[in-house]
């Protein structure tokens, strides 16, 4: 596994390769090859905040995201 913080994610990936990354992501879905369950999420009320963890897995790809 890798984790990726955003400073260097922004530093790595710029505006041409975001697109296109979107553009195939949409396409997928459409594809119907999309792998996305609904998010997990939990209100966390003694500190008034909430968590959200949302994910998909793109059939053909190797790599997924959390």
């Amino acid at each position: 596994m890798r984790i990726v913080e955003e400073d260097d994610l922004r530093r790595i990936v710029g505006e041409p390769e975001a697109l296109a990354a979107v553009e195939i992501a949409f396409r997928a879905v459409a594809e119907g090859r999309v792998t996305q369950p609904l998010p997990f999420w939990m209100e966390l009320e003694k500190v008034r905040g909430e968590i959200h963890v949302k994910g998909a897995f793109l059939e053909g790809e190797a790599v997924f995201a959390i």
